[in-house]
């Protein structure tokens, strides 16, 4: 129902709206150039005029109705909290292990230095450092691994980083190391947004209807339409095969549902989304062994994809360094909905040693707990790219075909055929396995793997049994090896001991056993491990100092984001996540939380009942995004109020007039006097100086401050004439 007020023009008789109105309302109009229209000249609408209500009643008929409305299944709306601002951040996250063993004893340090909120972007560097000692030489090496700047710009969804990067390519390329300049579309800076293809559903309503969209049985959204044209896009949240359901209500309760199939696949972006990377440096040799040999020519690298249509993802990639040159075409297609995606690509090179091909293809299909895989590709022997310039070889051909499906009180079963050539060595595999919950954390599998050529073959049986929610033993037997692994472990990863023990016997016999915990400061491991009748000993440390502001904080290591909650100094008040208890400030009114998703708005609460009366919480709320390894600080903008009582009356005792202007140096406005001469002044400047004005007549007092008190009360002053 659309009710509001138009303006109707009556012309002999007749009911004439404004185009702007008729298109409104969600009346179908052919093109006119009027800004005006007859609505006795529509097909299929009729016109009553109800003069005593002063109303316009408007009956169209479905066919009468136009326009379109689109909605969405996903949802980008954000509640309108104040947003943590960006802090200026310096951390070091490190790894220090030590190991000795009855011939060699070896430390090492690993550490990543990163920064942000001074600059834009977040620049990092991580080291390496080993020493080993033998009872005949001693060696030390400190390596330089990474080093980059970049800079996420989550409006347009994109990352530029400059320094140490890896291709990123498409699904069919190889990656390789360089060092130069990386840009490319990051979809990870929206966490919200599904880029998978999408299936729309387009109906028309007569009545006022509410659209809800269930996926699998849950939910996921729910739009309100008016009569009319609407167009709902589906878009799926998992991969492989799933039911959808459009159930629509209109305002007198009749009920219509449709059931939809819908297919995700991560492979593939929907109709007008476009991917892209640009990649061009020099490439990186001996990584995690020399801090900076670099290859002198130039490589690039570049790749783009692109949802031509719902059932239809483009893909174009290139490569060129110093002689040798490539380009490639790949495709991926959804015939039908629900039948399965097929792949295909094919690139051509020209390198040092003449013109190479590479072409290749697959099919994956999911659902309702089956699952089909296969793909092959085949590289001339001449093919070149980037990584083979590096010393890597590509196998000549690969091809392997994959099933698995989950039968009701049976378990899982699976099996995998597996070809692979490399050169004049041809390769084959078969894997058949089965699985099985048995509930109450019990778990069984049974694997078998065979080699066709050589006929070696592996019976892996494993047995999984849980004692409690900490402890589990996890036994196994592998050909002629049997070993079992004893593990106690906290719950959902939190703070606390952990411990495991274990042997393995076969060829050769292996005890282990190893302590650790893990605090809010780090993490740390002491073990020891015999092999035959070698043994070893080893302790290792990992965990991050943070300064963030002016703060220092030892914590775990986590790629997460961090945000430091501030409550101006004030103590033990309560804080939340997502409406979870996750701690309370400390005594400097700080708390920092870690482990926050990454470019994901994360509601931070404080509980006002945890702060003084004299503490008002205008804002308890606030949104937390932070990048990775970025922190950002949620600063509640709490400060103590300090309020003052008096009564005010003039020079005989009589109570100054009620509604009288107070006027207080230093403060903005005017104050009003209410009963009894009573004012009430919130954060006066003290000693206040106060003016009362009663009509064409002020008087004036002044007001002493009172020490160590949030709440003064002056009980009865004098106000006296000027």
């Amino acid at each position: 129902m659309y009710s509001r007020l138009i303006e109707v023009d009556i012309r002999d008789g007749a009911y004439w709206i404004s185009l702007q109105d008729a298109n409104n309302i969600g009346l179908k109009l052919a093109d006119s150039s009027s800004a005006w229209i007859a609505l006795a000249s529509l097909t299929g609408v009729e016109v009553a005029y109800d003069a005593m209500n002063q109303r316009l009643n408007i009956h169209a008929e479905q066919e009468a109705l136009g326009g379109e409305q689109r909605l969405h299944s996903e949802s980008h709306e954000k509640q309108g909290y104040p947003q943590a601002q960006p802090l200026s951040s310096l951390m070091m996250a490190y790894t220090l292990n030590y190991a000795t063993s009855q011939e060699v004893k070896q430390s090492s340090a690993q550490t990543e230095f990163s920064t942000s909120g001074w600059l834009p972007g977040t620049l990092t560097s991580s080291f390496n450092a080993l020493h080993r000692e033998t009872a005949t030489a001693s060696t030390s090496r400190n390596t330089r691994l990474m080093s980059t700047w970049q800079f996420d710009s989550p409006t347009h969804l994109a990352s530029l980083s400059v320094g140490d990067n890896i291709t990123t390519g498409v699904g069919w390329s190889r990656q390789v190391r360089f060092g130069g300049v990386h840009l490319a579309r990051n979809f990870d800076l929206d966490p919200q947004l599904n880029t998978l293809p999408r299936q729309t559903f387009s109906d028309t309503v007569a009545l006022p209807s509410t659209v809800d969209l269930y996926v699998d049985g849950l939910k996921q959204s729910s739009s309100h339409v008016t009569p009319g044209q609407y167009i709902l896009e589906t878009t799926p949240t998992f991969t492989g095969m799933g039911q959808a359901q459009v159930v629509v209500t209109d305002i007198n309760g009749n009920r219509k549902t449709v059931s939809l199939d819908l297919y995700g696949t991560p492979r593939m972006l929907a109709q007008g989304l476009s991917s892209g990377s640009l990649d061009m440096g020099w490439m990186r040799k001996h990584y995690g062994t020399r801090s900076a040999d670099y290859e002198s020519p130039l490589l690039t690298d570049a790749g783009w994809r692109y949802g031509a249509t719902q059932q239809l993802t483009l893909e174009v990639h290139a490569e060129q360094q110093q002689d040798m040159y490539n380009g490639g075409l790949g495709a991926y297609w959804m015939p039908i909905m629900g039948l399965g995606v097929i792949n295909g690509f094919a690139v051509a090179s020209q390198g040092p040693d003449g013109a190479g091909t590479k072409y290749g293809g697959g099919y994956q299909w999911s659902g309702h707990g089956v699952s089909l895989a296969a793909t092959s590709t085949i590289n001339s022997a001449r093919f070149a790219d980037n990584a083979s310039l590096s010393g890597s070889t590509p196998l000549r051909r690969s091809d392997a075909v994959w099933l698995s499906g989950n039968v009701s009180q049976l378990g899982t079963f699976g099996a995998g055929l597996v070809r692979q050539r490399a050169d004049s060595q041809l390769s084959r595999y078969l894997n058949l396995s089965w699985s099985k919950s048995l509930g109450r954390g019990y778990f069984t599998s049974l694997s078998y793997t065979r080699e066709l050529g050589e006929h070696a073959q592996q019976l892996t049986f494993t047995l999984t049994v849980p004692f409690g929610r900490q402890d589990l033993i996890n036994v196994q037997a592998q050909g002629q090896n049997r070993q079992w692994n004893y593990r106690h472990q906290t719950e959902n990863n939190s703070d606390g001991w952990r411990w495991q023990v274990g042997q393995s016997r076969g060829s050769s016999g292996t005890r282990y056993a190893d302590i650790g915990n893990v605090n809010p400061w780090g993490e740390w491991h002491i073990g020891t491990n015999q092999y035959d009748s070698d043994k070893s000993w080893y302790a290792s440390h990992e965990g991050s100092v943070a300064l963030l502001g002016n703060q220092l904080f030892l914590l775990r290591h986590s790629d997460s984001g961090l945000a430091l909650v501030s409550t101006d100094g004030f103590a033990h008040v309560p804080v939340h996540l997502e409406n979870r208890l996750v701690g309370e400030t400390d005594d400097k009114g700080y708390l920092l939380l870690t482990d926050i998703p990454v470019w994901n708005n994360s509601k931070i609460t404080i509980d006002p009942l945890g702060l003084p009366p004299s503490v008002p919480a205008t804002n308890v709320d606030m949104n937390a995004l932070p990048g990775k390894t970025q922190a950002v600080l949620a600063d509640f903008g709490l400060k103590a109020t300090v309020s003052a009582v008096v009564y005010l009356q003039d020079e005989h005792g009589n109570a100054v007039p009620m509604g009288s202007r107070v006027a207080v140096k230093g403060m903005a406005g005017y104050q009003m006097v209410g009963r009894e001469g009573g004012v009430w002044l919130e954060n006066p400047p003290l000693p206040a100086d106060i003016t009362v004005f009663m009509g064409r007549e002020s008087c004036h007092l002044k007001l002493p401050p009172i020490t160590g008190k949030q709440y003064m009360q002056y009980g009865v002053k004098i106000c006296s004439p000027r």
